[in-house]
């Protein structure tokens, strides 16, 4: 990776949260089943949302899930929460995405968890 690149590399946590944004809203602006319920009550189908955000990872992960860059952002942002967990299981593939994973689910969730406390 030539230095240029590297200072364009956001931290950790930016990272997820932009691809989890994109995920929640794929999920919101597609899935009837879920648009139903929201649309017919006054409670977000947590539950739903997360299984539908977990399906959609799964179907997009080969899009979304790039090791090396993912590697280089732990590299440089080694403190960040979610990079000290990769960095910490020494870059290891299949952790990596783990965390990744986590990462991307945990960050989709939480504002709708706050938003369901609002409604609530």
């Amino acid at each position: 990776m030539n230095p240029i690149s590297l200072k364009t590399l956001p931290n950790f946590t930016s990272y997820v949260l932009s691809i989890s944004e994109y995920l929640l809203l794929n999920v919101l602006e597609n899935d009837k089943k879920i648009i139903k319920k929201i649309q017919s009550g006054d409670e977000l189908p947590l539950p739903e949302i997360k299984n539908s955000l977990d399906q959609r990872f799964e179907d997009l992960k080969l899009e979304i899930f790039d090791y090396e860059i993912l590697k280089s952002i732990a590299m440089n942002y080694p403190h960040d929460h979610y990079a000290e967990k990769i960095v910490s299981c020494n870059y290891d593939y299949h952790m990596t995405m783990t965390w990744f994973k986590k990462a991307i689910l945990q960050s989709s969730v939480r504002p709708l968890a706050f938003a369901q406390l609002e409604l609530g």
